[in-house]
């Protein structure tokens, strides 16, 4: 107690306590440091500290007004962009898993716009392009690029320049297709694809949407015989 009480009566403005090893403690469980002489508490600076156990609730300084608990950083209250959050672009903070829980990113869907600190609907987006297809092609995939975003549904209307072949079709959001072509020989009628064309009987090549993708889509082709000539499709696409 002398020692202690020496050390007290010398230091004027604050103990530091930062050696390894060193541990302080009373009778009642308690460390009380206080200015010499009045009942001000004096200031403790150290590196860090263990709360009740060494290994699993370390209290640490970071940097200069960042503290963190085995090595998560505190969050202090404030506004977002000043608490030391990060998130990945155009996320929101919220929570959509069933029951109380941790804070989740939530992406923004594909009709919303997030920019400049504002959530804002979208309306109906639409582009046209247009691709052709040598039907002497074999089976096989087709991507078309050039949309500008990732379509929803697409309507089509294709035709074999200098020919009567021609055809319109539809993909919906599940990518289902229907069309309606024109066959010389038998008229129009209905296929299943959202693309179909038929040069002669037995001799085609039909196509479903596969894939929408961030610019476009992909269309998944079947050949049937010996189907010649060039088709241009014009595909008008939704968002």
């Amino acid at each position: 107690m002398g020692l202690w009480t020496d050390i007290v009566g010398s230091v004027r403005g604050y103990i530091r306590l930062g050696l390894t090893g060193v541990r302080l403690k009373n009778s009642s469980g308690a460390l009380a440091v206080r200015n010499a002489g009045d009942s001000a508490y004096a200031k403790v600076e150290c590196d860090s500290i263990e709360l009740g156990h060494a290994s699993d609730t370390t209290l640490a300084r970071v940097s200069a007004g960042v503290v963190a608990v085995e090595g998560v950083n505190l969050v202090k209250a404030g506004a977002a962009t000043a608490s030391g959050l990060t998130l990945a672009t155009a996320r929101l903070l919220g929570r959509t898993t069933a029951a109380t829980g941790a804070v989740e990113e939530i992406s923004i869907g594909a009709r919303l716009a997030l920019a400049a600190g504002s959530l804002d609907a979208v309306g109906l987006l639409s582009k046209s392009v247009t691709f052709t297809r040598d039907m002497t092609t074999a089976t096989g995939t087709q991507a078309v690029t050039g949309v500008g975003f990732q379509p929803t549904a697409i309507i089509f209307v294709g035709a074999i320049s200098g020919t009567a072949q021609e055809f319109v079709g539809f993909a919906d959001s599940s990518k289902a297709g229907r069309n309606r072509n024109y066959l010389t020989s038998s008229g129009w009628f209905v296929g299943a694809q959202a693309i179909s064309c038929s040069v002669s009987s037995g001799n085609y090549q039909v196509g479903d949407v596969s894939t929408y993708d961030a610019d476009g889509f992909t269309i998944s082709w079947i050949k049937s015989g010996a189907p010649t000539g060039t088709l241009t499709v014009y595909a008008l696409c939704f968002r």
